[in-house]
């Protein structure tokens, strides 16, 4: 499962959330890039 690749730099990210609590927008951004880059179907 590649979706436990830690995005959202939580152990608790739960099947890789789109929508991490992620206080800053650069950082969301950021994961939303890195997903892609993962592939991942962000489910938003």
């Amino acid at each position: 499962m590649v979706e436990k690749a830690g995005i959202g730099g939580g152990p608790t990210s739960g099947s890789a959330s789109a929508t991490p609590r992620a206080p800053d927008p650069i950082a969301a951004e950021a994961i939303r890039s890195i997903s892609a880059h993962f592939k991942i179907q962000t489910n938003n």
